[in-house]
């Protein structure tokens, strides 16, 4: 288990267009963190200013005192016929390494469930790898539960909070 870090003074709030210069490099940085190699800055401009208009999603994004980005959060909203209150679901939630286990993702967490709440929403949805034990640990922290301890051969966990 990693050691634990003094939280930071942390402000999160939901991105805006003028956002999206310091959105790159953590979009970026979790696509390095996952493996996959980003599209060039141009295109996730364009992918990021879209994704900014739509009100099917949020982009939430995480900055130090002195305004340095330090993670974001992606989190959509959508209905379904299975169940009759909306849904969200998080798409991302991605913290720099220097950041990380000092309660920048909980604070992100945080506003996604009350911007959810603000729109109707009962549950929140997640999935991650079995092997990200310090997400996991952080999903659990925030009350989500594993209601399917296996998926996919045991590789990917599927969460879920109720309100």
């Amino acid at each position: 288990m990693p050691e634990s870090k003094a939280p930071l003074n942390v402000t999160a709030r939901r991105a805006t267009a003028a956002d999206v210069d310091d959105l790159i490099p953590l979009y970026c940085g979790f696509m390095e963190h996952e493996g996959d190699i980003p599209p060039p800055p141009a295109e996730l401009r364009r992918r990021l200013e879209r994704l900014l208009g739509c009100e099917t999603d949020d982009v939430l994004i995480a900055c130090s005192e002195d305004g340095t980005p330090l993670g974001y959060l992606q989190q959509r909203y959508f209905l379904s016929v299975w169940r009759a209150d909306h849904d969200a679901f998080i798409e991302d939630v991605f913290v720099v390494e220097a950041a990380r286990g000092r309660r920048v993702g909980e604070r992100l967490l945080e506003l996604a469930f009350a911007l959810a709440r603000e729109r109707g929403v009962h549950r929140i949805c997640l999935d991650t790898n079995e092997n990200n034990h310090r997400g996991r640990a952080l999903y659990e922290r925030t009350g989500f539960k594993n209601l399917m301890p296996q998926w996919d051969n045991g590789r990917e966990i599927f969460y879920s909070k109720y309100f």
